[in-house]
């Protein structure tokens, strides 16, 4: 059992987008499971010779049954860019694909999924519960991207979801996260929340992965009890 578990950990981190430059986009991130496998999953691909798509997601729980779900996501994303590009209908069939595995009601998981057009540098984006918004930002702004949307779960039949667009400049760069570093807790039992990673990106925002791992480290005693992936996408062309 111990040499599958270490065996199904190299193959999930194996087939994680390489670090580097997509098109003119620079892909960098942090991914660290909580137990050997993971819930927590991202992707960077491309959709035609103008658009990539992008996403993070999280699935409830974590360990073997959660890590199984992120291989279904991963594998439905990748197959459903070929049929839709817009993300908001991405995510209505993502939702769709997902109600037909019939399982139980407490299986669910939250996806940020955008699309960047590298002709027009537009970024357009839908969320299905994923309460760890993204954060736009360069050197003189920052920019959350708030946009409000229900989990992919069995508990609707049907789920219509919203897509905002935004204007990407050279050097504008996003971070995506997962809860895991929002929900991490101090002894006090305050959460890191995403007041801290706002604060760190404000701070620090050149070696933003990094300053924010040491702090919610810093901020958790090193206590780890949740899955975390941190990634960044940047413009650099």
């Amino acid at each position: 059992m111990s040499r599958d578990l270490h065996f199904a950990r190299r193959i999930q981190e194996r087939v994680l987008p390489k670090r580097g430059i997509v098109e003119n986009l620079r892909i960098d991130y942090v991914y660290q499971a909580s137990e050997m496998l993971s819930g927590d999953m991202f992707d960077v691909f491309y959709i035609d010779e103008a658009n990539i798509g992008i996403y993070i997601c999280d699935v409830a729980g974590h360990g073997i049954a959660a890590s199984m779900m992120t291989m279904f996501i991963k594998q439905a994303m990748r197959s459903i860019k070929d049929e839709v590009l817009s993300p908001a209908l991405a995510l209505e069939e993502l939702h769709k694909r997902f109600s037909t595995l019939e399982l139980e009601a407490d299986k669910y998981f939250t996806i940020f999924y955008g699309v960047y057009n590298k002709v027009t540098h537009r970024f357009t984006y839908s969320n299905a519960g994923h309460n760890c918004y993204p954060i736009k930002f360069n050197s003189e702004e920052i920019e959350p991207l708030k946009i409000k949307g229900y989990p992919i779960t069995l508990l609707f039949e049907k789920v219509e979801y919203k897509e905002k667009e935004i204007k990407l400049n050279l050097g504008d760069k996003i971070l995506l996260y997962t809860d895991g570093i929002t929900e991490a807790r101090d002894h006090n039992d305050k959460q890191f929340g995403i007041e801290g990673v706002l604060d760190t990106v404000q701070k620090n925002p050149d070696n933003i992965l990094k300053e924010v791992e040491d702090k919610f480290i810093i901020h958790s005693w090193g206590e780890q009890d949740d899955d975390y992936a941190l990634v960044l996408v940047e413009v650099v062309d």
